[in-house]
């Protein structure tokens, strides 16, 4: 029997690698935590039958808003250095 700190970590652990997935589809162009929100957002309203009856799911607004941001950016990255 696993202990609850081992569930725990189990638990976070997928949700690492959940999210490095995350970072991966949208090529670390993307806030992770905000898009999060919009997720917990959504499954808490809907769980509370709070949701309008026509509301989106989050994937549709990724798959309409985020994913052209994604595609049509691009990441500048500068080495910052001392002077």
């Amino acid at each position: 029997m696993k202990t609850r700190g081992q569930t725990l970590e189990d638990l976070l652990t997928t949700a690492f690698h959940s999210l490095q997935g995350a970072e991966q589809l949208t090529e670390e162009k993307v806030d992770i935590p905000f898009l999060l929100n919009i997720v917990g957002s959504y499954i808490t309203a809907k769980e509370q039958g709070k949701l309008e009856e026509d509301t989106v799911p989050p994937s549709v607004l990724f798959e309409e808003r985020i994913m052209p941001i994604v595609d049509e950016s691009t990441l500048v990255q500068e080495k910052i250095e001392d002077e």
